[in-house]
């Protein structure tokens, strides 16, 4: 979360308008790819 606070903090977020930043460690693209590990 602190890379992402930084670039938010930094000049070049002065482009980003109306967006939402999901920090969740890949977890919904492993669920969007069906690449999630099963529990043992």
């Amino acid at each position: 979360m602190a890379i992402a606070a930084g670039y938010l903090l930094g000049p070049d977020a002065g482009f980003i308008t109306g967006s939402g930043l999901l920090i969740d460690g890949g977890l919904i693209a492993a669920m969007r790819a069906g690449t999630l590990p099963t529990p043992a």
